[in-house]
């Protein structure tokens, strides 16, 4: 069985080997990571796990391998999987504590946009909120959080790290007003949704203005920390059990209240999708379970890392990442008007007083 190599144009970007379900086997193969008796066996398993990548799961009788190839069109994007690559490389040199908390990093194909890591056989912390979770859980990615953005805290004055993230760049909604006429013709219907709420809604704009100029570029940003992009590693020694952050596309240097604020959205979506499943109208008293979760990975954090960011920036950078996911929720296909709803009204409820928000988030632990 030969490998299929494809020269594919997607989303106006050149990509080699585009991979598939019928020939990503076959390029692993190519490139040494499969023995020719692997691909030969018949119980070789291969689960499409894509959603904007493309994202296959390889299991052989030897090995188990996470696929990635990034085909996303926008240009930027172009610099998501050497990001990525660049950051495992830095932890296994001069970070190597982290080293516990990421995926093996197996190879890298810069050309075919292809990252591919040892496949853990784990659980998403989105997962295991629907089934048994634990506080173990919730408290160890408080203190795995903590512990990269304290030793990251201790690199940022290392050239290589300057060198790899100049940290100059805000996420995206932070430079709306920048925007140029251009970047609107392109936009999704999604950030276009975010765009006009924003000129209806001063609060949202002012809340942009004020958190641009108090960016704080103090440690290492994930970029993109969801729950599903968290995995439970679980052993019967409770002592191996751990936390493995994953895609680290976006990573940067940036504002540690980002990713922290982004961990809280992503609790609170998993819960309003959770409601919306069962045909519950979203409601503070349902509520409760998700901010006991919230509350024991907020302490933990702040136990972990001596200088936490204050509650009040966490809750704005939740409440801007409300205003981005909202939108999705409103297609023509969706089945969550009124949890985009109270996404919205959440958002611009904690822009008016994210303090506020705050204390009944997570109770004592605001962190002023």
């Amino acid at each position: 069985m030969g490998t299929q190599h494809l020269d594919v144009v997607t989303d106006g970007y050149p990509v080699k080997h585009l991979l598939r379900p019928e020939n990503v086997a076959a390029y692993l193969w190519s490139i040494g990571l499969l023995s020719k008796e692997e691909l030969a066996a018949s119980d070789i398993r291969v689960e499409d796990l894509s959603s904007k990548n493309r994202n296959y799961v390889v299991t052989t009788y030897e090995n188990s391998y996470f696929v990635k190839q990034q085909t996303s069109g926008e240009s930027f994007t172009t610099l998501f999987p050497s990001r990525e690559v660049e950051f495992y490389d830095v932890c296994r040199r001069i970070a190597p504590n982290l080293l516990r908390y990421l995926s093996t990093q197996v190879q890298f194909d810069k050309e075919a946009r292809i990252v591919i890591t040892e496949f853990l056989n784990a659980r998403t912390l989105d997962y295991l909120l629907d089934n048994a979770s634990d506080t173990n859980v919730h408290a160890s990615l408080g203190r795995t959080v903590a512990e990269f953005q304290i030793t990251f805290e201790g690199l940022l004055s290392n050239p290589e790290i300057n060198a790899l993230w100049s940290g100059e760049s805000y996420p995206w909604i932070l430079r709306i007003d920048e925007l140029t006429p251009s970047v609107f013709a392109t936009a999704t219907q999604s950030k276009l949704r975010v765009l006009s709420l924003i000129q209806r809604e001063p609060i949202v704009m002012e809340t942009i203005r004020t958190m641009r100029a108090s960016w704080q570029r103090d440690c290492i940003m994930h970029g993109d920390l969801k729950l599903d992009h968290v995995l439970w590693v679980s052993d019967q020694n409770q002592d191996k059990s751990r936390i493995v952050l994953t895609d680290w596309e976006k990573v940067e240097v940036g504002d540690s209240a980002w990713d922290i604020g982004w961990i809280f959205e992503s609790y609170i979506s998993h819960w309003l999708r959770r409601a919306a499943t069962t045909g519950a109208m979203p409601n503070v008293t349902s509520l409760e379970a998700t901010k006991r979760d919230i509350e024991v990975f907020w302490s933990t954090y702040v136990a972990s890392k001596v200088a936490a960011p204050p509650i009040n920036r966490v809750m704005q950078a939740m409440a801007l990442r409300l205003l981005i996911r909202a939108p999705k929720f409103f297609g023509p296909l969706s089945s969550l008007p009124d949890a985009a709803k109270f996404m919205l009204d959440l958002a611009l409820s904690i822009l008016r007083d994210p303090l506020a928000i705050g204390s009944m988030l997570v109770g004592k632990g605001t962190n002023e």
